[in-house]
């Protein structure tokens, strides 16, 4: 009798610590999770598996993590989807929704005011933008805007600087001192 009371709470110590354990693991890994889902015809990228061969010549490690673009043709759960290349319209098989990423293009007409890329069939609404002040704080509309807006920010000196280059070597007062300059390398010396 005491053999089996104390396998018996030595099972119910470890049922307890499993249920524990499962719960204390579970609320980790939703913390990170994000739920994913996909409508028909929007576009996607598929993670691709490659396996390296030598006699190819061709290295796993170096080639392109995701495939694609390819468009969901059928929504077969909440987990698989039914795919089909865009280039070809051919059959792209049933893949589980995380072997997926949304495809993002670059299309004019769907653009974004900042000039984002988007994601297709994505459209902003007047009322649900975010503001975004990233430009502003680093001052990525300075180095990578427009030469009429850049050109604004500046005074005479910078501007002079900009379109000629700096007279000798980049100036520490410059925004952008790397735009106009020119490195130059020590030619090598031969000894005989």
């Amino acid at each position: 009798m005491e053999l089996t009371s104390a396998l018996r709470e030595a099972y119910d110590h470890v049922k307890d610590s499993l249920a524990t354990s499962q719960t204390t693991q579970k609320k980790h890994y939703d913390k990170k999770r994000r739920e994913v889902s996909f409508k028909v015809g929007e576009l996607v990228k598929l993670k691709a598996h490659p396996r390296s061969d030598a006699s190819a010549g061709f290295s796993a490690k170096l080639a392109p993590v995701y495939k694609g673009p390819y468009r969901i043709a059928e929504v077969k759960s909440d987990l698989d989807y039914k795919l089909t290349r865009v280039a070809d319209g051919a059959e792209g098989g049933v893949h589980h929704v995380c072997n997926l990423l949304p495809f993002f293009t670059w299309d004019r007409e769907g653009e974004d005011q900042e000039g984002r890329p988007h994601k297709s069939g994505e459209t902003k609404e007047p009322g649900n933008q975010v503001e975004d002040n990233r430009e502003e704080e680093y001052g990525f509309d300075l180095i990578f805007g427009e030469a009429e807006s850049r050109d604004q920010h500046l005074d005479s000196t910078q501007q002079k600087t900009l379109t000629n280059g700096p007279a000798a070597g980049p100036s520490m007062k410059s925004p952008l001192p790397h735009v106009g300059t020119q490195v130059t390398c020590p030619q090598p010396v031969f000894r005989q």
